[in-house]
């Protein structure tokens, strides 16, 4: 599609165009001021092993070697196995309806930390209000110090073989995502076009309909074709010149053939030009003629 042919055609039918501009552009501005808003809270945890006894401590300390030591985590090869765990409960279901039914959000995300470090969870939570992110991640970090504690505690372990969680980054305060906003004026601007070039097809359809009712009001009744006028060929993209047509005799109000005009009988006056002499030449002519004589 050329564009300066869309530009053109948008410019013919910018009646249509300019009110469909306008309300775009106020219906972006109101959605970019007005519209719904996120925030955005998140923190992070360390998961931190547990300090075993050494074995100096449990020959001083004979009770130390009658604790439960009994955590499955102590004996896994994969130290970030914990981690693992605590981000496949906090992403149940269950989670989500346990923060709907306190009235939080449910729009969260539980990771991996930087750089992927298994020993560290990062907890994400988006809201409509700055205070209801900040409490749906709070609820997010004691729903994680539960499970740690609960899976370790499977074989009633004793604490202080226990891992433990330690923040990393604090909640401090959330942040406003401006993408929201963005994003919305995008779908409203792409609504805009949408409309603006059905409006532009309904534009032109119209003015081809009015163009056909004018040429049918313009044919003659008797039959023939109407004689064409620099309006019809500028519809059809031409330049503005006039056709003439020569009416025929058997139309009405057509003028007679012109007839040639006859000659009266006898001789013609002839047209050819008669050929003057100059005076020089006549009395050259005087002269031959008189040496004639004398001869």
């Amino acid at each position: 599609m050329d564009p300066m042919a869309v530009i053109r055609a948008m410019w013919l039918h910018k009646v249509f165009v300019l009110p469909v501009l306008l309300l775009t552009a106020v219906a972006a501005g109101y959605v970019f001021q007005f519209g719904p808003r996120y925030y955005e809270a998140d923190t992070s945890y360390a998961i931190v092993n547990p300090r075993l006894p050494s074995d100096r401590e449990l020959l001083q300390d004979a009770s130390l070697a009658n604790v439960n030591r009994d955590n499955p985590f102590l004996r896994s090869s994969d130290q970030a196995l914990i981690s693992e765990v605590l981000i496949a409960r906090l992403t149940t279901t269950a989670v989500a309806e346990g923060l709907q039914a306190k009235g939080l959000s449910t729009d969260y995300t539980v990771s991996k930390g930087i750089n992927g470090n298994g020993f560290v969870v990062a907890i994400t939570g988006s809201a409509d209000s700055e205070d209801l992110a900040i409490k749906t991640v709070a609820a997010l970090g004691n729903e994680l110090e539960s499970n740690l504690r609960d899976v370790q505690k499977v074989n009633n372990a004793d604490d202080r073989f226990l891992f433990t969680a330690l923040t990393v980054t604090p909640l401090a305060k959330a942040t406003e995502q401006f993408s929201s906003r963005l994003r919305s004026v995008v779908m409203v601007v792409l609504g805009g076009a949408v409309l603006m070039f059905a409006a532009v097809s309904m534009a032109r359809s119209a003015a081809s309909m009015r163009r056909n009712q004018h040429r049918k009001k313009k044919q003659p009744t008797s039959g023939g074709d109407a004689p064409e006028t620099p309006n019809d060929d500028k519809e059809r993209g031409g330049s503005a010149k006039w056709h003439y047509v020569v009416p025929s005799a058997k139309e009405p109000g057509a003028l007679p053939a012109a007839t040639p005009a006859k000659r009266p009988p006898g001789p013609q006056p002839s047209t050819r030009r008669s050929i003057r002499t100059s005076p020089s030449e006549e009395r050259g002519d005087e002269i031959r003629s008189g040496e004639r004589v004398m001869r």
